[in-house]
């Protein structure tokens, strides 16, 4: 473990004879478990110790490893959706993110945070107050980076994530650049080819961004192309449509084997159901409704029957939706055979989004809320 004091920092190893922490010789001293996070264990504090760690990290977070930051924030979050910390402090923790340069922590804080708006209501005034409050987070970063080529690997892994954070957080900037570097693509795909790194960024605002002509241009692309990734790539793209229509049609293309291969219908499923604003329940709707053609397909594949059912229904976070996926099992799902574990592993999904809100939106809502951006 850690013993720091402002200015300072020590390595203390825990005696393992009684399982005592030396005492610190001053107030001043924060004891922080699982120096360098090398095990595989969360730590958790008293209230008043996260609030130094918090008040340390505004002041000079890089008296911590990158490591140890990276720590408290996975920590803080973790311990947070477990019910055994307040969302206050964790979200305390993760307000110096504006002043952090390094990838680790950063990398940790995008995965601490990032599934917390979809378990919001999207009309709540908290999830709208969220999205500015990460776009006040990265923009400074990401006008530093762009999307620019980046020679040092840590940076260019840095610059890729903050612009994936301002991008889906309604940078203009990065919306722009995103659809600009598509469209000379488009233009060109020979010479002007979409540097690696963004792909996945910017394939999916300049299909997100365009209408019917971005989105024939990429599906045709995904046939054409012989790459895994790639198609991996361009199968997301084509889920950010804002048209419910092309939407449609793509559900209905990955139903259709001579059009998109079967082991690539999960994934449009869940490219859309998990990364279209509207996806979810339209999605829904269409499995509901071809359900006979999903069932007489893929009956004998339990793999691509689970990850078609959860990544549908495994978002749902109200009763009512519970209590719809329910009937529509009863009603609709005569032979359930292999699908009974399926379907329950589902349930209890939808129950865990269900209580997580029940115990957190108000804490979290409440902290938004009086953050003044």
């Amino acid at each position: 473990m850690n013993s720091v004091s402002i200015g300072d920092s020590k390595m203390t190893w825990l005696n393992m004879t009684d399982g005592s922490i030396p005492k610190p010789t001053s107030t001043n001293v924060i004891v922080k478990g699982n120096a360098g996070q090398y095990g595989f264990y969360r730590v958790n504090y008293e209230v008043n110790t996260w609030q130094k760690f918090r008040d340390v990290l505004k002041k000079n977070h890089k008296i911590f490893d990158v490591k140890d930051r990276a720590g408290l924030l996975s920590d803080a979050f973790a311990l947070a959706n477990s019910g055994r910390l307040g969302f206050d402090i964790a979200f305390e923790i993760f307000d110096y993110i504006g002043s952090e340069v390094d990838y680790i922590p950063w990398k940790a804080a995008s995965s601490a945070i990032g599934g917390i708006p979809s378990l919001l209501p999207k009309t709540s005034a908290a999830r709208k107050k969220l999205q500015k409050y990460q776009l006040s987070k990265v923009s400074k970063l990401f006008d530093k980076y762009q999307l620019k080529k980046q020679d040092d690997h840590l940076a260019r892994y840095l610059q890729v994530l903050i612009a994936g954070k301002a991008c889906g957080n309604g940078h203009q900037g990065c919306l722009s650049n995103a659809t600009d570097l598509f469209q000379k693509w488009k233009a060109d795909p020979e010479n002007n080819p979409v540097p690696g790194d963004f792909r996945n960024l910017v394939y999916y605002y300049g299909v997100a961004n365009g209408g019917v002509e971005e989105w024939d241009f990429v599906f045709k692309r995904y046939q054409d192309n012989k790459i895994a990734s790639e198609k991996s790539k361009l199968l997301y793209a084509l889920a950010g449509t804002k048209e419910a229509w092309l939407i449609d049609r793509y559900l209905n293309y990955a139903l259709n084997e001579s059009i998109i291969k079967s082991q690539d219908v999960s994934t449009v499923f869940s490219y859309v159901s998990n990364y279209n604003g509207n996806g979810r329940y339209q999605a829904w709707a269409f499995l509901k409704e071809n359900w006979h053609i999903v069932e007489e397909r893929y009956v004998e594949s339990f793999f691509t029957m689970r990850r078609l059912f959860e990544s549908v229904t495994g978002g749902f976070t109200t009763q009512y939706e519970l209590d719809m996926m329910k009937l529509f099992v009863k009603t609709k799902i005569k032979n359930q055979g292999s699908a009974k574990s399926i379907i329950k592993q589902v349930e209890e999904s939808i129950k865990s989004n269900i209580e997580w809100i029940r115990r957190n939106e108000k804490p979290i809502s409440d902290w938004i809320l009086a953050k003044d951006i």
